[in-house]
């Protein structure tokens, strides 16, 4: 990834600390002068011109000083190993870029979130009181599109009920999953979520529009069920009821031009309105397993069933991915995390070398990212 200058950075957190300056306010001055450093050195004068701004925004630009809150963040920055995503950068994420209210600048702990080419990414939302009918089907559905599915992305908020049991899910099989925050980067809401993001971080990571010292605030727990919305193809809400942040996740969706999909319940539960609601008014599609949900966004499974469970004839591993194999063939079957330990290997590194080794038929991936060889 490539690195963001000082000053460039210094310049677009600016930009998104400037009162009354939103998202959409400074895409059209990024649209506008063309880059963040033409916004800073335009006149007040070349500012007003430009629609929607007017004289207060103008001015409060012009007039931005406030260099203490901009060299704080920076230093939060470099010291915790946080990566930014700036709108007009490639790194930022191409789905999100295409909604009109999508923040200029993210800030992302964890693994490369945002790979080259075509992933398929699912957002899961619900309740905070998910029911055993609620967690059950979260980890059924990605136990069955685990093993077919290796470029499946999943995002949720961290919060307690569906969102955790998504994550949750998502790590137990070996998926990649991204948890979207409504407050920085320096605390963990609910707290007793600390431990499973701290496992995201190794598997997927935590994302935010905030800077690491903005604290909890119920509209910015509504304002980031946008960029749930706006990161996937698709949004899955299980058991929500007729009001509720995972309805206003799935109005974003819907008008992002996205898939919305529901678990439906039982009629006159409160807790399953919502989702009965979205299906009644066909505004969901209604799911109720893995292939309803293949069916509804267009997912084909491989069929070619052999090549994946066969070794390719004639393949040579390199001596990286030997000692790879070897070790998943002394301590087999093996865990995720002890074969990080064991391999000593960056954790990119030995991601690319399990995917090479399954795609060769060398290895194969169980439930809970656990590995065997296949001889």
């Amino acid at each position: 990834m490539e690195r963001v200058q000082p000053a460039e950075l210094r310049q677009q957190i600016a930009l998104t600390l400037i009162p009354q300056v939103g998202p959409q306010t400074a895409r059209q001055l990024l649209a506008s002068l063309g880059s963040i450093e033409a916004v800073f050195h335009a006149s007040r004068q070349e500012l007003e011109r430009i629609p929607d701004v007017g004289p207060t925004i103008a001015k409060n630009i012009v007039g931005w000083h406030d260099t203490q809150a901009v060299e704080a963040e920076i230093r939060y920055v470099e010291e915790n190993g946080i990566q930014t995503l700036f709108f007009m950068d490639e790194n930022y994420p191409a789905r999100l870029k295409d909604c009109p209210d999508a923040p200029i600048l993210l800030y992302y702990k964890g693994q490369n979130p945002f790979p080259s080419g075509r992933h398929k990414w699912l957002s899961i939302v619900g309740t905070r009181r998910a029911t055993s009918y609620g967690a059950d089907f979260v980890q059924s559905l990605l136990r069955d599109l685990a093993p077919h599915y290796q470029d499946l992305i999943v995002v949720s908020g961290l919060a307690d009920g569906i969102d955790g049991l998504a994550h949750r899910a998502a790590l137990d099989n070996g998926i990649p999953t991204i948890g979207v925050l409504g407050h920085g980067l320096d605390m963990i809401y609910p707290a007793a979520h600390r431990d499973i993001a701290r496992q995201m971080q190794a598997q997927g990571g935590l994302l935010t529009e905030y800077t690491h010292e903005r604290r909890i605030d119920r509209n910015f727990f509504l304002q980031r069920n946008r960029i749930i919305a706006g990161l996937s193809q698709a949004t899955l809400v299980v058991e929500s009821a007729v009001k509720g942040g995972a309805m206003v996740t799935a109005a974003n969706a819907l008008t992002y031009g996205r898939e919305v999909l529901a678990l439906p319940g039982t009629a006159g539960r409160t807790i399953s309105g919502g989702c009965n609601l979205l299906i009644k008014t066909h505004k969901a599609s209604l799911i109720e397993c893995a292939e309803d949900l293949e069916a509804a966004l267009g997912w084909k499974r491989k069929t070619t069933q052999q090549s994946a469970s066969q070794p390719t004839l004639f393949y040579t591993p390199t001596a990286e991915e030997a000692a790879v194999i070897g070790i998943i063939r002394h301590d087999a079957p093996i865990a995720i995390d002890e074969l990080i330990r064991a391999a000593k290997l960056p954790i990119n590194t030995l991601n690319s070398i399990l995917l090479s080794l399954e795609f060769q038929g060398v290895i194969r991936k169980l439930p809970g990212r656990v590995y065997e060889t296949t001889s």
